[in-house]
Parts: C-alpha cells; structure tokens; sequence
C-alpha cells in the first residue's frame, strides 16, 4: 500500500489502503487522529470548523502546520512523548472544509514545537516528496538527516561559540547587547539559515567534556523579535543562571528549529577555519559566517531533529511575524490602523469616534496574522483574494467588524475584507450582506 503527497482521500479510503480490520475501524479515526502499527494517521480541518467536538485552531504558518492535540491532552502523555522522540512516524491529512469528505495528505510529519497547554499544540514541518511520490507507510526514515539537506541551496551558515547544546531549558539564541541581536538578525532568514552551536573549551563554561570543543547544535530562530531573555528561558533557569553569571546575555532570538550533530564532532578537525575565527576577540559572543572551505565538511554532517518546549509567550512573537515581508508589512499597518482607532474612541469627540474596545498592538498583529493564515489571504465577504499591492485602492485589506453594534476589536469579532466590500457591508449584518451579494451574483 502506499499513500501519495499532495493526493486526496477519505477515512474509508486511508483504512482500506492500509487494510485495517473491520473490528478496528472507524472510532478514534473519526474523531481527529489514530494510532495503527507504530504509526499515527492524523486527520485535522484547517481554518474551518470542525463537524463535531471542539472547535480548534488549527492553521498553516508558511509551510509548518500550528495543529492542537484532543481535549484534556498533556506533555506528559505516552503518545505526546512518543511524537516528541521523534520514534513515531506521524502521517498528516488535512482540509479547508469540514463538509469535505477528502483529506489532502501532506506527507510524513515531524514536530518542530511542542508547547505544554491542555491540548498540547505542535508546530509540525514536513518530509514532503514531490506530488505523486509514494510513501510506503511502514516506511522509517533510516536514511540519515544533513544539515546540507536542512539548509538548502541558498541558505546560509553561521557559528557562535555556546556553554552547551540547544534544549528546551535554554531555547534561545543569547546575546548580551540588544544591538549586537538585532544587528545579526537583520539579514537573518528563518527556516533558511541556521547556527551552529560550539563548545567552548572552558570547562568553567561548558562543563560537560563531551561537549567541549565540539560542533553541538543547529538552530534556526525568529529574526523580528529580540526580546528580554527572561521571557523566553524558563523562571528557574534564568534566576540560576543571573546567580552564577550576573546579568549576561540579557537579549535573546527565540529558537523555532532545532537539530543535534549526532554524534558531536570535533570542531578543530569539521571547521578549523571557523573555530579559529570563533576564539578572535571580534567574535566574542557573536555569531560569525561559517569559512567557505569548511562548509563541504559540515554539511555532510549527521543531524537529530530536537523538538524543545516553547512558552506561550514566544510562541505569540513568532506568529506576530509572518513569514512574507509583503503580509507582515500590510498586517502591522492594518494593526496601526485599529489600534489608532482604539486611542481616539476615548478622546472627547464621541460622536466622531464611537467608542472601540480591543488588544494591545501585539496582540492584534498576532490576531490578524492568524486571521490571514485562517481565510487564505481571501476576504470573508466576498471569497476573493486580498492583493498585497493593489492599484486599486477598494482592493486594499481592510479589517470588518463582524458585528457592527459590537464597537470591539476582539479577535473573534474581525474578519478581514476588500475595502470596497466593508464600505458596501457598512452596519449591515454578515447574513444580509451575504443575501445581498448572492442577488448581485444571479444578476451578473
């Protein structure tokens, strides 16, 4: 039996191809996801509803998935563990619409994130074959990972000198200037380009000897947000580390990929040119470009996925920055927009500017970046796509309270629309504006 990337299938469809007993069917393959041979066939809606249960919000963020677990889920579970491990091959079906019967099926997933709320939400990347490849479904990933495969064609390698490897008590990339953070992030591509972790040879510093001197971890981070390091590293880790250390490393680039060298090599003998560089004074707590002749040894180098734990509060920085400079640049205007609207609605001039309740300026750039993810880049009024760079300015995104008596600019009462659709909605309700569209469209 094989399963193809990029195909569609039904429930019914999946269990005949995998031939599994009647007695066995239907049940937990109905109701989200299943676990059938040491593999775990996951069935979610996207953007949609689901038919039955809760309602969760599941939503693609660039090319990773951001999916939540069954109700009542924890960290602690044996198949939330066994994910984590990386052990249990994770076999991902998806649809827009929960009235379709089909799934598309994206391929063998792996867990970037796993975050510790009940449900557990997992950010999933994916091993994805190009559209009509087969994948046997007891297939196991025997061949090993490289980092030439996770960097791609055009990515780029850096090195910074670190006590040891990345994990989820220090998900970060530390800093101690905000300036010498947002310097090197500035350029910085997540998901594209990644840093290497290497041991000092300070066994004050890195105190475990396997890791001293040695190639440790590959991380990539979100390059918009160098924030307070405290809010990213665990309460007790960073009081532990402020007593034994002082106020060090006070900026941080949260971790969003993670892998481990596995095993760790050498770095004099893998990149003699780079670790070189790393002892200069220049490149003292910096992060330095990886020396063109060293990268053919580097990567062909074995790698682990490493899934880390994330706080809540990183997990809403990296969805406050999308991936496409084009929709971050429209959503935080959008944002600036509503937010404005919320400072003038408590000035005296009522009648001008009704009073509007709603988020912080974070919370609302992190709200309509998963407005868009949820509607596709399309308004919800009339299902057409939203242009980034429209000429036409009645084209141009603009967000719509979903219920205009209700002056709040909470997430669940914006969509966001064409301009010229929300002028012509204007006070009207979402049911009659859609009446409204439907006798414009017989009429076309």
């Amino acid at each position: 039996m094989i399963l193809e990337s990029g195909q569609n299938y039904t429930r019914d469809e999946v269990q005949s191809l995998l031939a599994v007993p009647v007695a066995q069917r239907d049940g937990n393959w109905d109701t989200g996801y299943n676990r059938f041979q040491d593999q775990l066939y996951v069935f979610c809606n996207v953007g949609s509803a689901g038919r039955t249960g809760p309602d969760y919000d599941n939503r693609w963020d660039g090319d990773e998935l951001i999916w939540y677990a069954k109700t009542g889920t924890h960290v602690g579970q044996p198949l939330i563990r066994a994910i984590a491990s990386g052990e249990l091959p994770v076999h991902m079906f998806w649809r827009a619409n929960s009235s379709n019967p089909l799934f598309r099926y994206e391929g063998l997933a792996h867990p970037l994130q796993i975050e510790g709320t009940r449900p557990v939400r997992i950010r999933w990347g994916f091993h994805r074959a190009p559209n009509g490849t087969a994948f046997q479904p007891d297939q196991r990933q025997s061949s090993a990972l490289t980092l030439s495969e996770i960097l791609g064609s055009d990515g780029r390698l850096f090195a910074k000198s670190e006590f040891g490897p990345v994990h989820s008590g220090w998900p970060a990339v530390s800093f101690s200037s905000r300036k010498i953070a947002a310097d090197f992030s500035r350029n910085f591509r997540r998901g594209r380009d990644f840093v290497l972790f290497v041991g000092t040879g300070d066994p004050r510093s890195t105190e475990d000897p396997a890791h001293r001197r040695k190639v440790l971890s590959a991380v990539t981070f979100e390059p918009n947000a160098p924030i307070s390091t405290d809010q990213i590293v665990p309460e007790a880790m960073w009081t532990e580390a402020v007593e034994r250390w002082g106020v060090r490393w006070e900026w941080s680039l949260p971790v969003t990929e993670s892998y481990d060298l596995a095993p760790f090599p050498d770095a004099r003998v893998v990149m003699p040119r780079t670790y070189a560089n790393l002892g200069e004074f220049a490149s003292r707590g910096r992060c330095i470009p990886v020396s063109a002749e060293d990268l053919p040894a580097l990567l062909s180098l074995p790698i682990e996925r490493k899934v880390i734990d994330v706080r809540t509060a990183v997990s809403r920085i990296v969805s406050m920055n999308p991936s496409d400079p084009d929709v971050k640049r429209l959503l935080s205007q959008l944002a600036m927009g509503i937010q404005q609207r919320i400072q003038q609605s408590g000035q005296e001039r009522i009648s001008s500017h009704p009073f509007r309740k709603g988020p912080n300026l974070s919370e609302i750039i992190a709200s309509l970046n998963q407005k868009w993810a949820e509607q596709g880049g399309r308004c919800l009024l009339c299902e057409r796509p939203i242009p980034l760079r429209p000429s036409n300015s009645l084209l141009k995104a603009s967000p719509d309270r979903i219920d205009s008596d209700d002056k709040s600019y909470a997430a669940d009462n914006v969509h966001l629309t064409h301009l010229g659709c929300n002028l012509a909605k204007n006070k009207a309700s979402v049911d009659e504006w859609k009446e409204y569209l439907a006798m414009l469209r017989e009429d076309a």
